[in-house]
This record gives structure tokens, sequence and C-alpha cells, in this order.
């Protein structure tokens, strides 16, 4: 019979193990694993499928990508590994022969993480949600939601947001050998896998708006057609998608101040009702 003392080591154990051998639920298999990932180009927002081939006497597993539902040649788009020990994923992109790290289990609340090559982001939150370790981060995205790591599933914006330096992208679900096993909580643009059609997603792109001069120095000036609301919604996003400027806008004729801004190109998105305005913007100095 065991001691109350033997107990307690082998619960000490046990604990030193899950906190020193800590393993996560895979992210790549052996088996089919494939997500539904949603895109935002300049002008429009798809969805497509994206899948990889993981093979026994390989480190790594192989990525494709087609559009959902259609017979579209699949596009090869790197591979990935994992360490399930650590929770770390790293992407090889066909374009560059280093690997890139893209998801890190191990982080805690304040660590940061090198999204890129020139943006760092903060850990603010660790959390469980369905038995699922998630890190959250202090970055917004495209999708009105913060990036997140998400135990067995992958980063929230996909495990491709490395590619070519280029990442609007958001996994919505995930399966196993075709069956659902995970599904996003992002019901701001997505019902269940796909766009929402009611949503933003929806939003006819006009040529209600006039945005000019571009490429502009200084001072940004807007004309809204006065037949839409009084009232709209500006966003800029910089290249790497970071939120630069949020206002609100009344009336139809507005001067927009950017001579803080550096030079580049950004995203500019005029929300207006159902009407929706979306243009490159290029600042010059």
């Amino acid at each position: 019979m065991k001691t109350a003392a033997s107990l307690l080591l082998i619960i000490l154990t046990q604990i030193s193990i899950i906190l020193n051998g800590q393993t996560y639920k895979p992210v790549i298999t052996n088996d089919s694993v494939s997500w539904d990932v949603a895109g935002w180009e300049l002008f429009e927002k798809y969805m497509f499928k994206l899948h990889c081939q993981k093979h026994p006497d390989s480190l790594y597993a192989s990525l494709y990508s087609n559009i959902l539902y259609t017979p579209e040649p699949e596009e090869y788009m790197g591979k990935i590994r994992e360490d399930i020990n650590t929770g770390r994923i790293y992407y090889l992109d066909p374009w560059f022969p280093d690997e890139k790290l893209i998801m890190d289990m191990t982080l805690k609340v304040g660590d940061t993480f090198q999204l890129n090559s020139q943006q760092l982001i903060v850990v603010d939150s660790v959390y469980y949600h369905d038995d699922r370790k998630i890190i959250r981060f202090d970055y917004f995205t495209y999708w009105d939601e913060k990036i997140m790591f998400i135990e067995g599933v992958g980063p929230s914006i996909s495990v491709i947001y490395r590619y070519n330096g280029y990442y609007p992208f958001y996994a919505t679900c995930k399966y196993q050998n075709d069956e659902l096993v995970y599904v996003n909580n992002n019901t701001t643009h997505f019902i269940g896998c796909v766009l929402d059609p009611t949503g933003t997603a929806a939003l006819d792109t006009t040529s209600d708006f006039i945005l000019y001069p571009n490429p502009v120095r200084d001072m940004l000036y807007i004309q809204i057609n006065p037949a839409l609301q009084s009232s709209s919604e500006l966003k800029i996003f910089d290249s790497y998608g970071r939120l630069i400027r949020h206002t609100k806008l009344s009336g139809y004729s507005h001067a927009l101040e950017l001579r803080n801004l550096n030079k580049g190109l950004y995203y500019v998105n005029i929300l207006n009702g159902h009407s929706v305005f979306i243009d490159k913007l290029v600042i010059i100095k």
C-alpha cells in the first residue's frame, strides 16, 4: 500500500512532468489536415481551402491551397514542421530558404513574438477554451479580432500568414480526416466556417467616394456622395495590416492631415451604411 508520502511524491512528480515536459495537441499529424481560410485582398474577401500532406519519413508537411468548392488548380504554399513539446511551428515558404517561427505555445503574458521582420507583438493573455490553450496578442487583424495561437489548430491568421510577407488571412475551421474539429468564434465576419453574407464581407465597393490627391504629401481630401448617409467611419492600415488611424466622419467633405505618417503604402477603408470604399494610398515626402 502506498503511503501518503509516496502518493505526494507521485503527485509532485506528475506536476513536474506537466510543468517541465509539457506536450501540446498537434496541429500537424500524419493524417489529412485541412483548414477553411478567409483572405482579404484590396477589393474583396474570399474563402479557400488549405491542406497539408505529412509523410512519416519527413519532418515537414507540404502545404497546398485551392479555392473552396471549385476545381481550381492547387497552389504550393511551402512547408511546415512542428515540435509538440513546445507547440512551436516553423514555416518554410517557397521563395526563401530560412525557416520562420510562426507559433510558440510556451509564451507567457508580457512575452514578445516576431510577427514579421519589422513587427514585434506582445502576449496580453493566456487562457484555455474548449480544452485548448490559447495565447492572445495585443495586435488586431483585419478581422476585428486579436491574433491568437490556438493549441491543436494553429495561428488564428493561419499557418501561411508569413507567405511572401503577406498575412490578411484567417483560419475559420480545421478538419482532421475531413472531420470538423474546430470552428472559430468570430461572429463579426463569419457564420461558422464561411463569410457572413449579411456582414461587412458582403458590402459593395462603390464609386461614391473620392480621395485626392493620391499620391499625397500632407493633406488628403475626401468627397462622399451626398446621397449616402451623413456619417462614415474611416480606417487607415499600413502595409503590414496595422490600424494606423480610426476616425468618425460627419458630413460629405473632409480634409485629413497626414503629415505625421511616414511615406509608404497604406490602405484606406471607408464604411458608410451598406457602402464601402477600399483603396491604396501612397504617401510621399
